[in-house]
């Protein structure tokens, strides 16, 4: 390193001699810090992509360099650098086809007025949505200073500014939100975030502190935040942000998706509307789709359709882990909303949704409910009316299907359920006779006999009068005989 003149301190040189020296191949260095191979060879050539902090580190451990020297070798190579995610050869490719046939040119008009008079803009929707991908194409299009870091289920605040250091010349300082906040007064630039998780159990706090600030706080910069749920009180904050809900793809947007990977839309059209259908053209929620088609069906969309009542991989583990966060109340909610399975006016909601407590603050908490499972995008709305997400109303039914049959097993079982009478939360809760996704249909193809030893075994109980079993009895009835 000591041997370099000025031309030479650069980032592509210093790695190319270390390659030389310790005899890696790119193939293996790229093993070793997780990520794709064809990206060393970027490094190396000095092209548009640089490593993130987290490569750096790695990069110093791997070759025992000191790490800032590192960071000052990138500076020096002013070279517009990119945060690149770690992920997987399958998913890069994903990402390639979409940004190329995705039309999003509404979408991006959008973020570029939103650009010249708001400071913060947060993007929202679903898993898979295409959130990352609108983000990617929009920072590439920008000609001035931008910064794109990309966020990890480890990120902190103080990571993210040690990245915004890197395009600083300024040092950073014990207050990681005040340190971005200078940079972005004394700077003009695009700032994005991409993947924030704003429900993290330990960071979402100082994650939304810190977006409240760029956004109340006045400065020169646009600050982009892709994220599945949107900062809580948000709308509150003055200037708002702007807000950009993303859809899912056309038919057409969908087929070019799907042709790309082997499904023609010249073979089975009605049948290729049903899956965009299915997945509400997610375009993650699609591509695994096809991908499991392709494996396990041998191509044959009509058998998939049948036999596959589920979303695939990642979008259902997604969906699930958002559920998994409710409160009792939004989860009802949600299920209700499933039963009803169209959209719903926000005044019929307050209206027509069991009133289980019978308390006069029932209508603010249902309001509150509502607000949260939009937040988390797992509701849409149009014209005052709310439904849920395609993709999660799928997953959603199988969910309340899984519940359901749980407390029936219960009920049926041997166990002393005196005790535990009170645990039927479902079957107590939620009135099932109106219900539009043939739940007792369902329920018998799993075990034909299951629902009627519990409803003979529930109502011996239901005999004792100091038990408060609400709907149970006559949604067994009804699940039972008709």
């Amino acid at each position: 390193m000591m041997g370099m003149n000025n031309e030479e301190r650069n980032f592509p040189t210093w790695l190319r001699d270390q390659l030389l020296r310790t005899g890696l191949s790119n193939r293996q260095l790229a093993k070793k810090l997780g990520v794709l191979t064809p990206l060393i060879g970027k490094w190396l050539r000095g092209d548009v992509k640089t490593p993130t902090l987290e490569n750096l580190r790695k990069l110093a451990d791997i070759f025992q360099e000191d790490f800032n020297l590192l960071v000052d070798l990138v500076k020096s190579s002013r070279q517009p650098i990119i945060e690149v995610p770690i992920i997987d050869p399958e998913t890069t490719a994903m990402i390639v086809e979409i940004e190329e046939i995705f039309d999003r040119s509404n979408e991006l008009r959008k973020l570029g007025e939103y650009k010249q008079q708001s400071r913060l803009i947060l993007i929202t929707g679903i898993s898979g949505i295409g959130k990352s991908n609108l983000a990617k194409v929009f920072y590439n299009s920008q000609p001035h200073e931008k910064i794109l870091c990309r966020c990890y289920y480890n990120t902190s605040v103080k990571n993210i500014a040690e990245y915004v250091e890197v395009f600083s010349e300024y040092d950073l300082i014990d207050d990681p939100i005040k340190f971005i906040l200078q940079k972005l007064k004394r700077d003009r630039c695009l700032f994005i975030l991409d993947n924030l998780d704003l429900d993290h159990q330990e960071n979402g706090d100082s994650f939304h502190q810190l977006l409240e600030q760029i956004a109340e706080t006045l400065h020169q910069s646009c600050v982009v935040v892709t994220c599945r749920s949107l900062p809580r009180g948000y709308s509150s904050w003055e200037p708002c942000p702007e807000v950009l809900r993303l859809a899912g793809l056309k038919q057409s947007e969908a087929n070019n998706l799907l042709e790309s990977m082997s499904i023609s839309p010249k073979l089975e059209p009605a049948l290729l509307h049903r899956l965009v259908q299915k997945y509400g053209g997610n375009p993650l929620g699609l591509k695994l789709a096809a991908q499991d088609i392709a494996k396990n069906f041998k191509g044959d969309l009509a058998a998939y359709l049948k036999h596959s009542t589920l979303v695939v991989g990642n979008l259902h583990d997604e969906i699930q882990s958002i559920i998994y966060c409710l409160s009792d109340l939004e989860l009802e909610v949600l299920y209700w909303l499933a039963l009803n399975k169209e959209p719903i006016y926000f005044g019929d909601i307050l209206k027509e949704f069991p009133d289980r407590y019978k308390v006069s603050s029932r209508s603010t908490d249902i309001d509150k409910a509502i607000k949260e499972l939009y937040r988390r995008s797992l509701l849409q709305s149009h014209d005052s009316e709310f439904y849920l997400q395609t993709e999660v109303q799928t997953y959603v039914e199988i969910h309340f299907l899984n519940e359901v049959q749980s407390e029936l097993e219960a009920i049926a079982s041997d166990v002393d359920l005196d005790a535990d009478v009170y645990k039927l939360r479902w079957l107590r809760s939620l009135e099932l006779s109106d219900e539009k996704i043939k739940l007792r249909d369902r329920l018998f193809r799993r075990d034909p006999t299951l629902v009627e030893e519990a409803y003979s075994r529930l109502e011996v109980i239901s005999q004792q009068l100091e038990k408060a079993l609400g709907h149970a009895i006559a949604n067994l009835r009804y699940l039972h005989l008709g």
